[in-house]
């Protein structure tokens, strides 16, 4: 995220509490860099609750999220953001580049090919063609800030589709772009990754 080209930026972390030394990464980093922020939880509330307490406490124009693990191209925020600008989009979203453990990779594209309003990116994502992902995306941080979401603590799945989708109901309009913003790094110890369990069930 240090490496995008456009250094104006907040790099707001949430520690979930993690039982790693991740805490004391983020502190040195933060003591050579002031656009380096951290929140602590302190209980662990699971990854909706740490994008809302992000989102929330962002000051920039617009907001994105990257998860752990994950990378960003260097020119992805100025890319989204350039497009943002141009057409005065709500949300942008770019291509993900899949990277799986054995080295394999692939793009998952993002399409609208109903149009940009909320009922067809509506129509785009029930067809599969429009991922409900949040992370590739760009926000302003009125859409996100100005409206009332449910968020729940310790959702360990489906929570993307589910902010997301309320998201798009407030949007005025959508946009996507050619390009790969978001380098998703496969990790089979993921929740996303694991086989099916009776949490997973309740979360659902």
């Amino acid at each position: 995220i240090l490496t995008q080209t456009i250094s104006d930026i907040e790099i707001i972390l949430v520690n979930d509490c993690s039982p790693d030394n991740s805490v004391d990464i983020i502190k040195r980093y933060a003591a050579k860099d002031p656009h380096v922020i951290l929140i602590n939880h302190e209980g662990n509330e699971g990854p909706m609750m740490a994008r809302y307490h992000g989102y929330s406490k962002a000051e920039g124009e617009y907001i994105t999220f990257v998860d752990g693990g994950d990378t960003l191209p260097p020119h992805a925020l100025e890319q989204m953001v350039n497009e943002a600008e141009r057409v005065g989009a709500d949300i942008v979203s770019g291509k993900v580049k899949y990277i799986k453990d054995n080295g394999e990779q692939y793009d998952w594209t993002n399409r609208l090919s109903h149009g940009r309003d909320k009922v067809a990116v509506f129509k785009s994502m029930l067809e599969g063609e429009f991922h409900h992902n949040l992370c590739s995306k760009l926000f302003t941080r009125a859409i996100l800030q100005n409206f009332q979401y449910r968020n729940y603590s310790n959702l360990l799945n489906g929570e993307d589709g589910l902010l997301f989708y309320q998201i798009i109901d407030n949007s005025s309009l959508v946009t996507t772009i050619d390009a790969v913003v978001y380098e998703y790094w496969q990790n089979a110890q993921s929740s996303s990754q694991r086989k099916f369990s009776e949490s997973q069930m309740d979360s659902y």
